[in-house]
């Protein structure tokens, strides 16, 4: 490799035979190269604390360049990747080089995040209030989650082309989707609505579709919108 960017790193984890990408979710700017003929070196450790069931997870070890640190892994076969190019750049193809490894610990479980700070049932939905964001910066908006049913099922469910599978590792990197997979699990709901400020445009960085979690498949919407419709005073 001659060539290559020191953020061009990527965490998986094989799970039935299928590879999912856990990290890094997003890549601080600007990015920095790796100049023809350099080396660059990067550690990787995995935190060993138990991960807490109500703190969202921590990924600031997960925007590093050299020393990365990561939480939320349970056990399971993983593979750490770097990847570059030759001298002849992108049109002679991308190399990746990489190493497993296998880490030891307890399955994770999908718990709902203590941002929740209260919840109240209207039918088959469960209306569920959120203090995440900046009420004086960000856009109130709306996160849906509706159950369809279970993957490998007889009925109308999106094709496998059309829905994302994910695994406990990467469903506990994203917030909202934690927390209303967690809430249609405990409280049993067909639909889980959050509504909270959030900073990103399109809100929560448009995550529309349907996804396959622990063998049931949900679809999520997202929305703007002008006024709260769930206040709740209790958790």
């Amino acid at each position: 490799m001659t060539s290559g960017w020191v953020h061009n790193w990527r965490l998986d984890k094989r799970v039935d035979g299928e590879w999912f990408h856990i990290a890094p979710q997003e890549y601080p700017e600007p990015l920095m190269a790796i100049d023809p003929g350099g080396t660059h070196t990067w550690r990787l450790a995995v935190a060993d604390d138990a991960v807490d069931a109500s703190e969202p997870v921590d990924r600031s070890g997960e925007t590093g360049t050299e020393d990365l640190s990561l939480e939320a892994l349970g056990g399971g076969q993983y593979a750490f990747r770097a990847r570059g190019w030759f001298e002849g750049g992108y049109d002679d193809g991308t190399y990746a080089f990489g190493a497993t490894f296998d880490v030891d610990a307890p399955a994770l479980s999908i718990t709902p995040t203590n941002a929740i700070v209260g919840t109240r049932r209207e039918g088959d939905t469960l209306l569920a209030e959120s203090d995440r964001g900046d009420p004086e910066t960000g856009q109130l908006a709306a996160y849906e989650l509706r159950r369809i049913g279970d993957a490998g099922s007889d009925g109308d469910l999106p094709t496998d082309g059309e829905m994302t599978r994910l695994i406990a590792e990467q469903v506990l990197r994203n917030d909202q989707l934690r927390d209303a997979v967690a809430l249609a699990i405990e409280f049993d709901a067909e639909t889980v609505r959050i509504e909270e400020y959030t900073g990103i445009n399109p809100v929560f960085g448009s995550p529309d579709g349907y996804y396959e979690v622990g063998g049931t498949v949900y679809e999520v919407t997202t929305e703007a919108i002008e006024e709260a419709t769930i206040e709740l005073s209790s958790p």
